[in-house]
Parts: structure tokens; C-alpha cells; sequence
């Protein structure tokens, strides 16, 4: 989890792996649109999405993709309804869903956000978690 005594190293690489290599090396990618810590991302079978990270004292509500298939930097999806960091995330083949994270006053938020991955736009409300909390985990299914 964050800690405020905490100073994370923000940074804009993304790399990938192969994965049917086994002990392959990660390769560059491209680049993230500007230096960032505790994102949390999911991915569609031809979008990876991030979004709701920090950089410095500024809490993001942006979010950001790369299409899979293609090298490259990220471009600018959408906006979330609430600046945050460190929330869960977690996807099927269709939407993206965040919830939770730090907020700028220092506590958590309950938010949960979703985003349809293969299009772009901004976050829609899905409800809240029973509890604000933040650094939580995400799982999903087909």
C-alpha cells in the first residue's frame, strides 16, 4: 500500500513480454504520456487502458491506452469522474472498472468508475464499493 512518508519514482515506460517465451526479457513499448505512479490498468483483446495514477502532488482523473497489436505511446481515452490513485481494477473482453483509491484530502473514496475498452470516453459512475479503501485488488472472468 502507499504510505505518505513514501516518495515513489514516477515514470512513463511501458514495456511488454512475450509471453509464449519463457524467461524472455521485457522490450520497450513506448512511452506513457507523462511520468506516473500507482496507475492501475486492464486491458480488451486489443486495448490496454490505464488510468487514475499520481505524479508529484497531482492526483489524475485521465485515463490512457495503447492498442496492443501496435507500438506506441499512449493517447488520451477519457477522463474519470473523481481524481484518485491507487484503485482496483478489473476488466472483461468489454468494460473496464475502477474502484476505490487516495483522494486529494488525504482519505479514500468508495467511487467506482467503468470505461467501455474499445471505445474511447469518459468514465461513467458503476456504483460504490461497500467501503472506501484504496490499493485494492481486481479479478475477472470471461
Amino acid at each position: 500500500g502507499y504510505s505518505d512518508s513514501e516518495s515513489p519514482e514516477n515514470l512513463n515506460t511501458i514495456d511488454y513480454i512475450t509471453m509464449a517465451n519463457i524467461g524472455g526479457n521485457a522490450t520497450d513499448f513506448g512511452d506513457y504520456s507523462s511520468n506516473m505512479s500507482y496507475l492501475s490498468g486492464c486491458s480488451s483483446e486489443t486495448r490496454g487502458v490505464w488510468a487514475l495514477g499520481h505524479s508529484g502532488s497531482a492526483f489524475s482523473n485521465t485515463a490512457y491506452y495503447v492498442t496492443i497489436q501496435t507500438l506506441s505511446n499512449t493517447s488520451t481515452f477519457g477522463s474519470m469522474t473523481e481524481a484518485r490513485f491507487a484503485p482496483g481494477c478489473s476488466s472483461n473482453a468489454t468494460r473496464g472498472i475502477w474502484g476505490g483509491g487516495k483522494i486529494s484530502s488525504g482519505g479514500t473514496t468508495d467511487t467506482i468508475d467503468y470505461l467501455t475498452l474499445d471505445t474511447t470516453g469518459n468514465g461513467t459512475s458503476f456504483g460504490d464499493l461497500n467501503t472506501s479503501r484504496q490499493a485494492v485488488a481486481g479479478v475477472s472472468g470471461t
